[in-house]
């Protein structure tokens, strides 16, 4: 199968660009690093828990998962990779990788060496700010994933799980909020919000005749967003005003 090579860096510049309103040039260091495009087919995995690992990756097209394996054989999902997210940040302190990545669809990724990114750190005050932000608000949503895990019902876990990944693509597609693009298994989603593939079945079929959800796999239209962001307590980090986010913890407790 013949796939469209991309730019280097192309995704992450057009996600900088939409989502944090800076200019794409402020990534020009990146232009400096030794990178190469690789490809891997739906199922294919990129490397495992514990492998050598001295690149890092920009996901350019695809999606990708993190997966840990427990010594019970239980699976959890604990990173899902869309367009534009950089893979192997986490791991940039260590030669090895910390989870092991698999693509869930064909995959394109620009790859390049760690030990360069640390180079850019001491050259490029523009480009090593936005890759700070970008490494913050990555660190906010899988916070906010987790606290709902621990806390919210299967189908009001869903609901958030799918707000959140149509906040993570807008950037990508000139559609409306409501529609999401999620080509995971019920499976493959059960073991990123810790339920069981009956739960999910469940949580969708209850969504759905609620008509709140309509349920294409792999896409999914959210039928009532407003109501749906407040039963979830999701709070979009990209979109969103003080205001917002004082009411929603002032909610909380309340509640509590």
């Amino acid at each position: 199968m013949t796939r469209h090579v991309p730019t280097p860096f192309y995704t992450l510049k057009r996600r900088i660009a939409a989502q944090y309103g800076m200019e794409p040039s402020t990534l020009i260091a990146l232009k400096e690093v030794d990178h190469r495009i690789c490809t891997l087919n739906s199922g294919e995995t990129l490397h495992r828990a514990g492998d050598t690992e001295r690149r890092m990756y920009c996901l350019e097209s695809g999606w990708l998962i993190a997966t840990y394996h427990g010594v019970d054989g239980t699976r959890a999902i604990v990173r899902i990779f869309v367009p534009g997210d950089l893979v192997g940040w986490e791991d940039i302190n260590w030669d090895y990788a910390t989870t092991t990545v698999t693509a869930s669809v064909d995959s394109v990724l620009t790859a390049f060496p760690k030990m360069e990114v640390h180079d850019i750190f001491r050259l490029s005050q523009q480009t090593s700010w936005v890759l700070h932000v970008i490494s913050s608000i990555d660190y906010v949503w899988a916070t906010d994933l987790n606290r709902v895990i621990g806390k919210l019902r299967a189908k009001d876990r869903l609901t958030f799980f799918f707000l959140q990944l149509r906040s993570r693509q807008a950037f990508l597609e000139a559609s409306d909020f409501a529609q999401c693009y999620c080509p995971l298994t019920q499976s493959d989603i059960g073991d990123a919000l810790g339920l069981t593939n009956v739960s999910v079945s469940r949580g969708l079929s209850a969504l759905s005749k609620a008509g709140l959800l309509i349920s294409d796999r792999p896409n999914y239209r959210l039928l009532d967003v407003p109501k749906l962001t407040e039963r979830a307590d999701f709070v979009d980090r990209l979109n969103v005003s003080t205001e917002h986010v004082s009411t929603g913890v002032k909610r909380r407790e309340q509640k509590a």
